[in-house]
């Protein structure tokens, strides 16, 4: 029996361990941190069931749907009619944007300069080659400006330095012209109208299958840290892996990774080129700090998310748990997430809770969403390596990797951080199903640079 080791338990390790398991392999996944989940987990605390973020799941892949109700179970989840809002200039705007609601709702002047601005840049001949081209080409300077620039500075530094690329695979509206077009013909292609929600809480869907591994008699080992991957002849045999202050070595046939591949390289026992770990430095990612906000009201939002691209606020998105799944709450009280980004040296993700409690606290009620003596309680959590950022170059470090991980024949580095990827649920799903069959039927390395063109493909869909 063919043994493999993989390394994370978020959504696509543990999908993958059960297809393995299913076709009759011998699978023990580690992972770092007590639960399984990763940022797909929900956890109890007091009388709530919080997610980290909340997660929506919608898909246009084909088969995925049926996966994820198999795995949710029958009648254990909702579907959400979705309600999702923008804040620019004091006022709430439907998002994604409609055009007529945003020229309408803001000053007859700036709606000209909009325009004006978006007809110049259609005159403008010049290379696209950053997120900040991308979006003045298709909206002019001011339309960039209001709508684009703040979110982006806020989550993955300055729009200046980051890839045209991440602009292309985050927006589903290029221009003026496509935001006209999508609101004419209500375009599924760009926004979902409803989305699926488990009961109770999106973190079942990665409880459900851990269950299923064990079941399955696979091995989930938590709190365990990868110490070393070690190669015989350009093959992986055994990666040694630190659990309760012990270290044991673990052998595989194969070995699957979705950790982040910037961590990988350097894992790896004999060392890889000294290229190769000088271009895993220079994959870089944005941390994550969701603030919990608990509040003596049945409900507080009409929306399930509120985008805020301005500087003036903290945050730069807002959610309510109960919109979700109104059986993750009490009935008389509720909480909201208040997403703050920032570089991992910044106030934002270090200050401690007390400091930064009324920074949000003071944006929320500015926002006219809270009342401060509402709040009875507050938390929040901290994430590391959230969010992939695509710094102009970023593709020329990243192939340097996966060219000296794709001679190591028997590993598979997968996931959105395993192949710094922008990936939602459903995208996750579809990948553990694709790198499986090449594990399952030795489809060889041709195949699986085949499959990863076809995960750069992916589209966000909100």
């Amino acid at each position: 029996m063919k043994k493999v080791l993989i390394l994370g338990g978020g959504v696509t390790g543990l999908r993958i361990a059960k297809y393995l398991l299913d076709s009759g392999y011998d699978v023990t996944i580690v992972e770092k941190s007590s639960t399984v989940g990763g940022m797909s987990k929900s956890f109890r605390y007091k009388d709530f069931i919080l997610d980290c973020g909340p997660h929506k799941f919608y898909t246009q892949l084909p088969g995925v749907y049926d996966d994820y109700k198999e795995i949710i179970g029958e009648g254990e989840y909702l579907i959400v009619k979705k309600k999702n809002s923008l804040r620019l200039l004091g006022k709430y705007f439907d998002f994604p944007v409609k055009l007529s609601q945003l020229m309408i709702n803001i000053n007859p002047v700036l709606s000209a300069q909009i325009m004006l601005d978006f007809i110049k840049a259609k005159f403008v001949k010049k290379k696209i080659v950053s997120y900040e081209d991308y979006f003045v080409k298709g909206f002019g300077e001011k339309g960039y400006g209001i709508l684009f620039k703040g979110f982006a500075e806020k989550v993955w530094g300055n729009p200046k330095n980051i890839s045209e690329e991440l602009a292309r695979k985050r927006s589903p509206a290029s221009n003026i012209f496509d935001v006209i077009k999508s609101a004419l013909k209500k375009d599924k292609n760009v926004s979902a109208e409803s989305f699926y929600y488990p009961k109770k809480g999106c973190g079942v869907l990665c409880e459900n299958l851990a269950s299923a591994i064990v079941g399955k008699k696979g091995k989930i080992l938590l709190n365990a840290v990868p110490q070393k991957i070690n190669l015989e002849k350009g093959k992986v045999v055994s990666v040694s892996v630190e659990a309760k202050n012990k270290t044991k070595t673990i052998p595989c046939d194969v070995l699957v990774s979705t950790a982040s591949i910037g961590e990988i390289p350097g894992l790896i026992s004999p060392s890889l080129s000294q290229k190769t770990i000088d271009s895993m430095k220079k994959l870089k990612y944005r941390p994550l700090r969701i603030c919990f906000v608990f509040i003596k009201k049945k409900k507080v939002l009409e929306h399930n998310w509120v985008f805020f691209p301005e500087k003036e606020f903290c945050f730069n998105r807002v959610a309510e748990q109960k919109s979700f799944s109104p059986l993750t709450c009490p009935e008389d009280k509720t909480v909201i997430t208040a997403e703050l980004t920032g570089s991992e040296d910044s106030e934002a993700y270090n200050s401690p809770d007390e400091d930064i409690k009324p920074l949000v606290l003071k944006d929320l009620e500015k926002a006219g969403i809270i009342k401060k003596e509402d709040v009875y309680d507050f938390f929040s959590l901290k994430a590391k390596q959230v969010y992939p950022v695509y710094e102009i170059g970023y593709r020329e470090y990243l192939s340097a990797v996966l060219e000296q991980l794709d001679k190591i024949e028997n590993l598979f580095s997968v996931g959105r951080l395993g192949l710094f990827n922008y990936n939602n649920i459903d995208h996750c799903l579809d990948m553990a199903k694709v790198v499986s069959e090449i594990i399952t039927k030795n489809k060889g390395r041709s195949e699986w640079k085949k499959a990863r063109d076809y995960f750069d493909g992916y589209r966000i869909v909100d």
